[in-house]
């Protein structure tokens, strides 16, 4: 079965769209949207983010998907702080509160990582290992 990074963001812009709830995992990447049809990609080893849907509206993502790598150009880093979803953007720095973040999922999930593989590895893959702070 081929999984693909571009159709699980197609989904999420798709329940946006429609403002719909909605959170899934795909391996490391995390997707979410709001019935305002905000919707968010979330990388968790290096807790990178991207928005993909704004009030109801599909916004482009620039993604390279090939059988041996992804990439995507984040526009955030994002953190769990006292179960809050902070933003910070790559290009000025600045924070952003993103309220209707489900953060009890995104929190949920990133436990799981931390069930699934070794200490050593979520070292490698910059997952904080402090569950009040994810990083």
């Amino acid at each position: 079965m081929k999984i693909s990074l571009k159709a699980a963001i197609e989904k999420i812009q798709g329940m946006a769209m429609a403002k719909k709830v909605s959170f899934h995992e795909l391996g490391v990447f995390l997707f979410f949207s709001d019935q305002e049809g905000d919707a968010w990609l979330l990388e968790v080893t290096e807790s990178d983010a991207i928005q993909v849907a704004r009030a109801g509206r599909a916004m482009e993502v620039a993604i390279d998907e090939n059988p041996e790598t992804i990439e995507i150009n984040f526009s955030h880093t994002f953190a769990l702080h006292n179960r809050q979803l902070i933003l910070t953007a790559y290009d000025d720095k600045s924070e952003t509160l993103l309220e209707r973040a489900p953060c009890q999922q995104i929190h949920a999930a990133i436990r799981r990582l931390h069930k699934r593989y070794p200490r050593e590895m979520l070292e490698k893959m910059h997952v904080s290992l402090d569950e009040d702070r994810v990083a």
